[in-house]
């Protein structure tokens, strides 16, 4: 025997066969009358008394939900919202930590790569330069004693001896010859590419260094004392711009004379320049490739969760529905088929066999009336 709401349903316990009625309709606590199909006897308890009579047997029943109860509904963030919340968010935390961190170390690692090649490079150049200078001015001196009536005037216009002395290096590089602390202590140029240089005081390029004229100076003088001077300068190109130059002077030994060997630093460092470009290139390209790995990794992982968050939810809420339905009172409800070897599986046998027992404490209760 079950109340629905204002509604109530006796079964016969014989045949099976239930019947409906209106608890306001008994006049008395109980009544019986015998069922059409079968003749056994029906018997009908008022609602007060069934609640009274299963607490005397101490059977337990649900409560009958008020009329004016309604089904709470959710107004938070469901199952799926919070399983997906809190497993891609960790992951995208994770995700741009990777990336910030990988981007970091590659930075790191591009730059430290970047400044050994150039340092490497640099001190390979300035060797190769420091030999070229050494070896001019090795076979520099022995011209000038093979040819001790060579005038210090006619050094640039000797075509051998401009041979010896002049030698280009790489395309803005080249070599030349000078006077320590000659006629009246000037120190002269003797030979250069640059026919303009020739027999002019190394000083006059003072307005065109400007500030950086007493750095030039320093390194170009420095081999008064016999020994190897270099170092780096600002000096004009051919449009006027000051650019670093490096040079080595070496004194020719036996002689007043040095012969410098400079080339534009950026000739060195040109092709590191563009070996640095293109690593960052490169480096930009990795961190796109990354990013789009992970970006794609999370997406499925957001689609594989939304899918099982959605069916875990939807077996929940149906076993949910089931539950409610039984608490009204429901209890030939058909049980929900969800064959699962899970949780959710075995929260649903458990829901089987509580309806079951209810069923069949009622059944008792009604048995024991008769």
């Amino acid at each position: 025997m079950a109340v629905l709401g204002a509604y109530l349903v006796v079964k016969c316990e014989n045949c099976g066969k239930k019947y409906g009625t209106s608890p306001e309709k008994l006049k008395k606590k109980e009544v019986t009358f015998p069922c059409k199909e079968c003749g056994e006897t029906v018997t009908a308890i008022r609602p007060d008394e069934v609640t009274q009579q299963t607490e005397t047997a101490q059977v337990s029943t649900m409560p009958d939900r008020p009329a004016t109860e309604k089904k709470s509904s959710g107004v938070g963030m469901g199952l799926t919202g919070k399983f997906l919340l809190f497993t891609i968010l960790p992951l995208l935390i994770i995700a741009v930590a990777v990336v910030y961190i990988s981007d970091d170390r590659m930075r790191n690692l591009q730059k430290q790569t970047i400044d050994s090649s150039t340092t490497v490079v640099k001190n390979i150049s300035e060797n190769l330069i420091a030999q070229i200078s050494e070896t001019v001015a090795r076979q520099a001196r022995q011209y000038l004693f093979s040819h001790p009536d060579l005038r210090k005037e006619k050094f640039n216009r000797d075509i051998y001896f401009k041979k010896v002395v002049l030698q280009r290096i790489g395309v803005t590089g080249s070599t030349s010859l000078y006077e320590v602390a000659g006629d009246k202590g000037q120190w002269l140029t003797w030979a250069d590419l640059n026919p303009k240089a020739v027999g002019k005081n190394m000083r006059e390029v003072t307005s065109q260094l400007g500030s950086h004229f007493q750095n030039y100076w320093n390194i170009v003088t420095a081999v008064e004392s016999g020994k190897v001077s270099k170092g780096v300068y600002k000096w004009p190109d051919n449009n006027g711009n000051l650019r670093d130059k490096f040079v080595v002077c070496t004194p020719i030994e036996g002689t007043p004379y040095v012969i410098a060997a400079s080339i534009f630093m950026d000739e060195i460092t040109a092709p590191l320049q563009e070996i640095e470009a293109k690593g960052y290139t490169v480096a930009g390209q990795i961190r796109v490739t990354l990013m789009i790995i992970l970006g794609v990794g999370l997406l499925l992982i957001f689609i594989i969760l939304l899918v099982y968050g959605r069916s875990l939810t939807s077996k929940i809420k149906r076993l949910a529905d089931w539950a409610d339905s039984i608490s009204l009172g429901h209890l030939d409800t058909q049980p929900v088929n969800i064959n699962t070897r899970d949780e959710i599986g075995e929260l649903t046998e458990a829901i089987t066999r509580m309806q079951e027992s209810i069923k069949l404490s009622i059944e008792r209760l009604g048995r024991r009336r008769r």
